[in-house]
């Protein structure tokens, strides 16, 4: 029995051609059942008590699949990415502190009617505008209270904080624990579909 080397360099093409289709194809289902698991783990996150926080659902909403088909070489392979366009997405998930950028301090919310508004769109004086009170806590600008008719019936709307600590979340963690048996099974499939596919 003879084996030409012409012939065994055609069969590891067809061999890195096969596995590399597979391959593909194994990522893009991989990373369509991240985004579910991502989406499902942010859904199922303790809901916060804060009183200005409004749960939109926009975080989980906002983790999409970019699948990509470039070519390399004359021929196609995927890539792929499960990404947020949300720019609060990253420190939602792994935690770290926020400071102001614009102003002195971060104006926080402290009920439904302040969050779905900026403390600048207030008018500067007269009935509906905001007033400032100096804090005595070394991690708090102050307070801005929005003043009504009568006495007692003012109402807090923000906290000014010279920094925000926000905790980790870690959802992109949990959500591939979630689905690290899934993960699996898909690349494990594929790798059995590659080596059939070559014999």
């Amino acid at each position: 029995m003879m084996i030409r080397l012409e012939d065994f360099g055609e069969w590891l093409d067809g061999v890195a051609e096969r596995s590399a289709s597979v391959s593909n194809s194994a990522l893009l289902k991989a990373a369509d059942i991240l985004e579910e698991s991502i989406k499902e783990t942010i859904m199922g996150l303790p809901i916060s008590t804060h009183p200005g926080v409004i749960h939109t659902g926009n975080l989980a909403r906002s983790f999409e699949n970019k699948n990509r088909r470039i070519l390399i070489s004359g021929k196609f392979t995927a890539t792929t990415k499960v990404v947020s366009k949300l720019i609060y997405a990253a420190i939602q998930d792994v935690g770290g502190e926020i400071l102001p950028r614009t102003r002195r301090a971060l104006a926080i919310p402290m009920n439904r009617s302040a969050a779905i508004r900026w403390p600048r769109s207030f008018p500067r004086k007269g009935l509906g505008a905001l007033t400032f009170l100096k804090s005595k806590k070394a991690d708090t600008v102050g307070i801005l209270v929005l003043k009504g008719k009568g006495k007692g019936k003012s109402k807090l709307m923000y906290v000014l904080k010279r920094k925000v600590k926000i905790s980790k979340k870690e959802f992109t963690k949990k959500a591939l624990r979630r689905v690290s048996g899934r993960m699996a099974e898909i690349f494990g499939d594929s790798w059995i579909k590659m080596i059939e596919a070559a014999t």
